[in-house]
């Protein structure tokens, strides 16, 4: 394994590297890796660590190379939109994708609550003008139990903190920024999830519904908020949710 940090936007947030070694000397074929990128979540307010690594070793398990992007929170925001931070980040992610030994068309990311708030947000506005001057397509993401609405269900701390960018609250509505070039999508929730309403999830995929996106999406009855892996390692394993893992890399076409 092959592990390193670079930087992203103005307040040079952390993006942590972990790539799978290079095995051409001992191998007469070695294919390019797939990519997930992991957002954690936090209300972006704070970032969660149980959302980040243990996540992210699950995907490399299983032969991705992963990103884990320790975006701008709190009043940081005012300097960097993490939208473009992320942004910015696929940017760097597909120039070094022969060193890195990545497959530069199937970039993936996954974001976890206020995480997967900022993953749709570059679902939706990878091509609009916060986005500019970042190659930065993606070819699936990945929702998390997402704050995604800034009406009635919305998450207020999570819409105020990442408006400290500029953006108004309807900017920031996602279901309201859905069109036809919005990036296809996998989504997770919980019913009874008490932070952030699955309504969050629902107003998504009727959005993706009526702009014929492609999703595939789970509402489990039960998880509450922030389960993360559903493992001993994060604290959750009395929740029986561990098989979104599988179901997404079956969406993400993973073969063994």
């Amino acid at each position: 394994m092959k592990v390193f940090d670079f930087t992203v936007g103005r307040n040079k947030r952390v993006v942590k590297a972990y790539l799978h070694d290079d095995l051409s000397s001992v191998c007469d074929s070695v294919e390019s890796h797939p990519v997930m990128i992991v957002c954690p979540g936090g209300a972006y307010m704070h970032l969660s660590p149980r959302e980040a690594e243990p996540v992210g070793f699950k995907f490399f398990a299983r032969g991705y190379n992963v990103f884990i992007l320790y975006y701008s929170i709190g009043e940081s925001i005012k300097t960097e939109s993490p939208v473009r931070e992320l942004a910015e980040c696929v940017d760097i992610i597909k120039q070094n994708s022969k060193e890195w030994m990545v497959d530069k068309d199937n970039i993936s990311a996954v974001g976890f609550s206020a995480g997967g708030h900022l993953v749709a947000s570059l679902a939706t506005l990878w091509n609009k003008e916060i986005c500019d001057g970042f190659d930065c397509k993606v070819k699936n993401v990945v929702l998390a139990y997402p704050v995604i609405s800034a009406g009635e269900y919305a998450h207020r701390d999570s819409i105020k903190n990442i408006c400290q960018d500029g953006h108004d609250e309807e900017y920031y509505s996602l279901e309201k920024r859905v069109d036809k070039d919005t990036i296809p999508c996998f989504i997770f929730h919980s019913a009874n999830d008490p932070a952030v309403p699955v309504e969050n999830s629902l107003l998504y995929m009727m959005a993706l519904k009526r702009n014929g996106i492609d999703f595939e999406a789970h509402i489990f009855p039960y998880g509450g908020h922030g389960w993360s892996t559903a493992t001993r390692e994060v604290g959750t394993e009395f929740i029986e949710n561990q098989s979104w893992i599988d179901m997404v890399l079956r969406y993400l076409g993973y073969r063994e």
